[in-house]
């Protein structure tokens, strides 16, 4: 295929995807008392309000939050 380009015969290729930054990954901890930590920016793009409570149940994929009334 080199030699094709070399020879003009085919166009060589220009550009592509090109490599771009990863997103961060958030993560979610839990402390030695069970408490789990939700970063404060994370929070923030959820529109969650402090003192808000959540039903949690466990799942295939991991686990559910459900806002709890």
């Amino acid at each position: 295929m080199s030699a094709l380009i070399a020879e003009g015969k085919v166009p060589a290729i220009i550009g592509g995807r090109g490599a771009g930054k990863a997103k961060k990954v958030k993560t979610v901890g839990v402390g030695k008392r069970g408490s789990i930590v939700i970063p404060q920016d994370f929070v923030e793009s959820l529109d969650i309000d402090a003192g808000e409570k959540f039903a949690i149940r466990k799942t295939k994929a991991g686990i559910a939050l459900k806002k709890a009334e």
